[in-house]
């Protein structure tokens, strides 16, 4: 054989070699072998259109994305595999009397548990719906003198804090619809609430937090003053270490649980804050 065979091969040295092989009998006319060699050195173009593909399939994830966006319509995979549009109800499927339910902004008078249930403050008593039976129920109520103001849920759904225009603070356990402590030390309604495992967090028109801990025998065991008007928002993070708040002051604060000093302080609102959420990041 040529010693020209014996180097990479390339376009040259293939037709070169077909010359050969034609000329000593060996190799089938020069057209088969260009066919045939067509069909073995087009291995890259799938690859090419392979990257066509992924690139307009992201381009098509990104479009979709945009559109989720600006269209502010959920989008769902259905078992195909396809994009779908989640059809969203415009009515509800539930619809509950709640008579006597107080027409106050800065009460906070309904809040759901983890277990799926849903405590309502009516006026002087709270009732709670069970979403899983549809059952309503009386937990409590309060004097004629008295009414609800704020309703919060502790994170395992079995107790559950009522704050009451008198200041004071029930804890009750709705497994055996059972009073189990009472608090004091707020000199105004308690208009808000936040759990942090044993510890109940509660503000108050007069201006102030208190941090109390259920397993220890005092009624709180630090007074955040921060301030100016009545603390109508609460909400622990996830990681439990920093309480945000909220007042009617227009404020929001961030707050340490072993300081009595708010660590940072917001005052771009112009209305009263109480709507707080946090990132579980």
């Amino acid at each position: 054989m040529d010693a020209t065979m014996t180097g990479p091969t390339s376009a040259l040295s293939t037709q070169y070699f077909s010359s050969k092989m034609h000329q000593r009998g060996q190799l089938k006319p020069q057209s088969s072998f260009n066919n045939r060699s067509k069909g073995i050195l087009r291995f890259r173009k799938p690859v090419r259109k392979l990257k066509t593909s992924i690139e307009n399939e992201k381009q098509r994830k990104g479009l979709d994305s945009i559109l989720r966006t600006e269209c502010d319509v959920p989008m769902t995979t259905d078992s195909t595999g396809l994009k779908s549009v989640r059809k969203i109800p415009k009515t509800p499927f539930k619809v509950l009397d709640a008579p006597m339910l107080q027409d106050d902004f800065y009460l906070n008078l309904v809040d759901w548990s983890s277990t799926n249930m849903l405590a309502v403050g009516l006026n002087g008593a709270v009732y709670i719906w069970s979403a899983s039976n549809q059952r309503v129920s009386k937990l409590c109520e309060v004097p004629e003198t008295d009414a609800i103001t704020s309703v919060a849920w502790a994170q395992q759904g079995t107790h559950l804090a009522v704050g009451t225009h008198s200041g004071f603070t029930q804890i009750w356990d709705t497994h055996h619809n059972r009073l189990v402590r009472t608090l004091s030390g707020h000199v105004g309604r308690v208009s808000s609430i936040a759990w942090n495992k044993s510890i109940v967090s509660t503000g108050s028109r007069d201006r102030n937090i208190l941090q109390r801990d259920l397993r220890a025998p005092g009624q709180h065991f630090s007074k955040m003053s921060g301030h100016k008007q009545e603390v109508c928002g609460l909400k622990w993070s996830f990681d439990s270490q920093q309480l945000a708040s909220g007042g009617n002051d227009n404020k929001l604060m961030i707050w340490n649980l072993h300081s009595n000093k708010p660590l940072v302080k917001f005052h771009e609102h112009t209305a009263a804050v109480k709507a707080i959420g946090w990132s579980p990041h």
